[in-house]
């Protein structure tokens, strides 16, 4: 999966309409694919905030917590 290419992508849809609720989710879910997990975090925090019934994007939250827990982050 080229997961820059679809962080790019969700970071230019985001420039025209910030709470698009698909471009929020590819760049939390292209994030957590870089393994960047202090950024994948709040990137599915704000999904959440425009979608909060979405279970994909509350999985993935919780996985990238769970991540950033392991490796002594926040």
């Amino acid at each position: 999966t080229d997961y820059e290419g679809l962080l790019a992508t969700a970071d230019e849809l985001l420039k025209r309409e910030p709470k698009l609720f698909v471009a929020l989710k590819y760049r939390a879910e292209a994030l957590a694919g870089l393994e960047r997990w202090e950024e994948a975090v709040p990137a599915y925090r704000a999904a959440m905030r425009v979608r909060a019934s979405n279970k994909d994007v509350k999985k993935g939250y919780w996985r990238a917590r769970q991540q950033l827990k392991q490796q002594g982050g926040n």
